[in-house]
């Protein structure tokens, strides 16, 4: 059994009374809470996203002219130093902030221990140092090995040769540790001091500036050694190195409290204030160019009255956003119910429209705490490279250029919003996502997905000049790393077209991108369809070339038309001998049936199409196409045979339902324009004269029946978009069969055609 899925029906003139009434008022109000749903919490998510730091409530750009009335201070208030110019004053102040070393009092000790050690060295004598035995080796080894400084045996007994008492080597070394210690020994090296100069304190209170290059510390303390020991043999050189590295330390170490404490109480003497207004004062006049000075006075203005009114301020920032964000939410809500009626029909569609819109507004967010850093260090606003032009792009790609482009102002003027009411970033925006969906209006290859990534970094480019220019009346003025970011941004757009196929397995909904590659004739069922029902194939081409030009001709969304065109009738794969067009000149296998039977097997090939469909994994879409190319529609021919047979059946419901279609009703442009092309080629193939008058009434007549039978009253169709289907049809069907006019002499089929 195939589940059918039933759709959400809009207020219809139909008589509540009837099959076609009850089944609209079931399905009315279905759907209404869940798109509210969807829209509210776009609408909530998005004011808590949108940052709340206008920094002035005035629309300008740091560089550019100021462009409203001259700006008066209504109070007097001081001027606030801007963070990047706190950042350079603090680091001024702790440069010359010195790093604390403070005396330690081990050096008598770090002597004592020198001392000790050629004390004890001296105690060795030279014969046992030479000696071979084993025994004596063993106790020399472990002497030496007692002490911190592990001099080598055999560097001990050549120095012991050489200087036969240890105590000129003695001296030498404790000279080398009383002169750092006079200099003063640090524990720091000279590369890791911030500075010039170090603060020496042999009490926390008393102050003793060296430069850090002439104290003494571990780096250096080789080079002193050598220094003073170029008369002494290598040995000896070695030995006294050793045990001034073991023994002689630092006396002065880095405090790294007292330090802190320096430093917080420099940081302590930095105002925040850079100077005053005074009230009256003219901040800035129209046409002056808004420096980094100007601003500042104007930031401190706003920062004062928003101290003032607190959360007042606050609150009603949100609520001023709130406002904002309901009315681009309403706006499009009601655009796309009256011009995409089937979009706002479909749940997941919406709710991955809004994601879209949210999404964009995550980046706005994201990039808001570091565009502040991102302006002071490189004078750019980062809210450039933000790919805002994905969002137009994939609701192009899903939907269509009307959408796309409504969708375009929508994210624009979310960004302007977020940055400062910014009209330069809505005006880029809205110029270069415009010209991105134009360009992918009509998408048939892959490599005009990419092709519009160049359109758009031009779009990018010329826009911001262009503004730039108007603004600042020279070229010299404007600052040109900000295209830098425009080509990041582009870069960052590229991404769309992997997200395209992220987005259609998570809201499984399908792009032109996926109707695209079912256009492809090797696909697996239309070359089955080919070999087994070729008549049904050659139809299928027919009704897709139909439809696909009506559906450009009321903007309706001709590649997907085209795609499910050529699979609508894939269930006839199954019994194709029972369809005229693939019967030829044989004779009809319905002759030995009853006409309930015939109508049975007529009606079948919907359900086994759409079984057969998602057994090939179609996209659901196409599989709608597939369910509604008939409506409701009722099989005429075996109607009318089985009433002709059964007179007393004339009237009754339930012989009248075994006769119609499962449907459901097509519910958009693009499914009816299959089904009334469907009709108008099965019968064209049917007259014997197919002249331009024949086949404007064949036309006239199949779309009257459909209008009369209810078949379109949810597709929302208007009267001119049935007037150019028409007319589109019968001029293609015109082009086909002109060379196929019968003559006199030339022999009719005169059986009656099957509808199917």
């Amino acid at each position: 059994m195939v589940k059918r899925r039933t759709y959400k029906l809009n207020a219809l003139p139909i008589r509540k009374e009837t099959w076609m009434g009850r089944l609209v008022q079931r399905y009315r109000k279905r759907g209404k809470l869940a798109r509210l749903l969807i829209s509210g919490t776009f609408v909530i998510l998005t004011v808590l996203l949108l940052p709340r730091n206008s920094q002035s409530g005035h629309d300008y750009v740091v560089g550019n002219i100021w462009q409203e009335d001259d700006l008066t201070a209504p109070f007097d208030f001081p001027i606030q130093k801007s963070a990047e110019a706190l950042q350079q004053e603090k680091q001024t102040i702790l440069a010359d902030v010195h790093e604390v070393f403070l005396l330690s009092n081990q050096a008598a000790q770090h002597l004592d221990e020198l001392r000790n050690y050629f004390a004890e060295l001296e105690k060795i004598d030279t014969e046992d140092l030479a000696s071979t035995e084993d025994s004596i080796k063993h106790q020399i080894s472990q002497l030496l090995s007692e002490q911190k400084a592990q001099v080598n045996a055999t560097t001990l007994l050549l120095v012991k040769t050489r200087y036969p008492s240890l105590q000129p080597l003695q001296e030498r070394a404790l000279a080398i540790a009383n002169y750092c210690y006079r200099l003063a020994f640090i524990d720091k090296n000279p590369n890791m001091i911030a500075g010039h100069m170090v603060s020496l304190r042999r009490i926390p209170s008393e102050e003793l500036l060296l430069d850090k290059n002439v104290a003494v510390n571990p780096a250096s303390l080789q080079n002193i050694v050598l220094n003073n020991c170029r008369d002494l043999s290598p040995e000896a050189v070695e030995l006294i190195t050793l045990a001034v590295r073991t023994y002689v330390k630092p006396n002065f170490r880095y405090d790294h409290n007292l330090t802190q404490q320096e430093q917080q109480v420099a940081l302590d003497q930095i105002s925040p204030i850079a100077g005053k207004i005074r009230k009256g004062d003219i901040i800035i006049r129209r046409g002056e160019m808004v420096t980094s000075q100007k601003d500042q006075e104007i930031r401190s203005l706003y920062a004062v009255r928003y101290m003032n009114n607190g959360w007042s301020h606050f609150l009603s920032m949100a609520f001023g956003q709130f406002i904002l964000v309901i009315l681009l939410t309403v706006i499009t809500t009601v655009f796309i119910r009256l011009n995409r009626s089937e979009l706002h029909r479909r749940l997941r569609k919406m709710a991955m429209l809004f994601f879209t819109y949210l999404f964009m507004v995550a980046l706005l967010f994201a990039v808001d705490g570091l565009g502040g850093n991102f302006l002071e260090a490189f004078n750019v606003n980062l809210y450039y490279a933000v790919p805002l032009s994905m969002a137009a792009i994939l609701v192009t790609v899903f939907f269509d250029d009307r959408v796309g482009f409504l969708s375009n102002i929508l994210v624009a003027s979310l960004a302007a919003v977020a940055n400062n009411n910014n009209f330069e970033i809505f005006f880029i925006q809205f110029v270069a996502g415009s010209i991105a969906v134009f360009n992918l209006k009509f998408l048939r290859k892959r490599q005009q997905f990419f092709l519009t990534s160049g359109v758009l970094l031009a779009a990018y480019i010329t826009a911001y000049l262009g503004y730039q220019l108007y603004l600042k009346g020279s070229f010299t003025q404007i600052n040109y790393q900000v295209l830098v970011l425009l080509v990041m941004n582009v870069f960052f757009t590229l991404a769309t077209y992997p997200v395209i196929y992220i987005v259609e397995r998570i809201f499984r909904i399908v792009s032109d991108l996926t109707y695209m590659e079912l256009l492809d004739g090797d696909h697996p069922l239309l070359k089955d369809l080919a070999v087994k029902a070729p008549g049904t194939y050659q139809h299928s081409l027919q009704v897709a070339t139909l439809a696909e030009e009506a559906a450009k001709k009321i903007g309706a969304n001709a590649l997907q038309v085209h795609a499910a065109a050529l699979f609508h009738d894939i269930g006839k794969i199954f019994q194709p001998e029972y369809f005229t067009e693939n019967r030829g000149d044989g004779p009809s296998p319905h002759l030995d049936l009853p006409a309930e039977k015939s109508a049975e097997i007529i009606i079948s090939h919907v359900t086994l199409g759409e079984t057969l469909a998602r057994d090939y994994k179609l996209p659901e879409e196409i599989i709608d196409f597939i369910r509604t190319h008939h409506g409701y529609s009722r099989v005429e021919f075996f109607y009318h045979k089985y009433l002709k047979e059964n007179p007393d059946a004339n009237g009754s419901g339930a012989v009248e339902r075994m006769f119609r279609y499962p449907g459901p009703l097509p519910t958009t442009k693009e499914q009816s324009i299959v089904m009334i092309a469907d009709s108008c080629e099965a019968a064209a193939r049917s007259l014997d004269n197919p002249t331009k008058e024949a086949l404007e009434a064949l036309v006239e007549r199949i779309v009257a029946t459909k209008i009369n039978d209810n078949q379109l009253i949810l597709a929302s169709l208007t009267f001119r978009d049935v007037t150019i289907i028409k007319r589109e049809i019968v001029r293609i069907l015109t082009s086909i069969y002109h060379s196929r006019v019968k003559y006199p002499d030339q022999v009719t089929d005169k059986r009656n055609p099957i509808t199917d």
